[in-house]
């Protein structure tokens, strides 16, 4: 029969559990504080030396060598199928990246994007073709804008030769009004001096004014 103590304890359980482990790490110390005889300091000597000898005898050959874990890495395959991931029956094109489905420059007029890389992660051959393909889109946008402006000229009634004409106007500094008047831009103090007699007339009915440049016949069919 086992006598239990139906007195109450003045302790708390943690200070039970305290006691119990101060107890078993005492006793613990109290081992590893047992020192070695001379004997088995000797023996241990021993046993030392006849390894050593022996392994010298099989040239080392025999010595374990350390465990070392080998990763096996397999190319080209799914995660699912590596990690084994529920659920098991999935087609490989479920399993597939974005990049891998998505190549770009399909049959969106072939300019899809596709797998996108920055420039630290394109190589020096997918950098130089990627200038090579801006330069032959910067040459072919440059060959067709000649023939864009002159059909919308076309379209507006301006032929060719009013495009060289405004083209050789533009060369010599001269400005060609809708009214048929011509300015010249080459000086500033006779644009200033425009500016000076516009503003004295007060905003009445403004008087054109015209360069000396212009001949005198032409003058007198412009004022008219």
């Amino acid at each position: 029969m086992i006598e239990l103590d139906d007195e109450k304890s003045k302790m708390g359980l943690g200070e039970v559990l305290e006691a119990d482990y101060m107890k078993a790490k005492a006793a613990v110390e109290e081992e590893e504080e047992e020192e070695e005889t001379d004997l088995q300091k000797q023996a241990k000597t021993l046993l030392s030396h006849l390894f050593l000898r022996l392994d010298a005898l099989s040239h080392f050959q025999y010595t374990p060598k350390p465990h070392i874990e080998e990763l096996s890495v397999k190319p080209e395959v799914p995660a699912v199928q590596m990690e084994e991931v529920a659920p098991v029956t999935m087609t490989d094109a479920q399993v597939k990246a974005p990049q891998d489905v998505f190549k770009g420059g399909g049959k969106a007029g072939k300019k899809a994007a596709g797998n996108v890389k920055a420039d630290s992660e394109m190589t020096q051959a997918e950098r130089k073709r990627r200038r090579a393909k801006k330069k032959r889109a910067y040459e072919n946008k440059e060959k067709v804008k000649p023939k864009v402006v002159e059909a919308k000229m076309a379209a507006k009634g301006i032929s060719r030769s009013d495009i060289a004409a405004l083209e050789k106007a533009k060369e010599a500094g001269v400005a060609l009004t809708a009214t048929g008047d011509t300015t010249s831009y080459t000086k500033s103090a006779k644009v200033f001096g425009a500016l000076q007699d516009a503003k004295a007339e007060g905003g009445g009915k403004r008087k054109r004014t015209l360069p000396e440049e212009v001949p005198a016949r032409k003058r007198n069919s412009l004022m008219l």
